[in-house]
């Protein structure tokens, strides 16, 4: 397994990925992922198994504690500097999934291997779990990392 920072390069692999894990209803569309790739790169981790995207997590950084729906679209409103790592989605091919790798992610390793500010992770939207928002209980909504001071 390897986790990596994404190119433009994989944007084809990353839009075949997010149909598999997401209906169209709820996708991202490739126009929003190359939008991102371009704008925040470094926060648009890839997992790969043997040279094959089998997952990814992604978001902007921001100074906003919660995820709003216009960040999906206006990848612009990334802010380098921010306070805040937000979690747009986490996918994972279904075949790969119950092996651990998005909570992994969620646990802040793939923010830490990328990013050397050293992030860790503060969870707050987890759908069906104690705890969780249901006004947010959609697949984006998974997560924050916030910066370790």
């Amino acid at each position: 397994m390897r986790i990596r920072t994404a190119t433009q390069d994989d944007l084809d692999a990353i839009c075949r990925v997010e149909a598999i894990c997401f209906p169209a209803s709820e996708a991202g569309t490739r126009e929003s992922f190359a939008a991102r790739l371009k704008v925040f790169p470094r926060h648009f981790l890839l997992l790969e198994d043997e040279g094959r995207l089998i997952g990814f997590v992604n978001g902007m950084v921001t100074d906003d504690r919660t995820i709003s729906d216009v960040m999906f679209e206006q990848a612009e409103l990334h802010k380098e500097d921010g306070k805040w790592q937000s979690v747009f989605g986490l996918d994972v091919l279904p075949e790969h999934r119950r092996k651990g790798y998005a909570g992994r992610y969620r646990k802040g390793e793939g923010a830490r291997r990328a990013d050397p500010k050293q992030l860790h992770s503060e969870p707050v939207h987890e759908p069906g779990k104690p705890g969780g928002a249901p006004e947010n209980d959609r697949p984006g909504n998974l997560g924050r990392y916030g910066r370790k001071d």
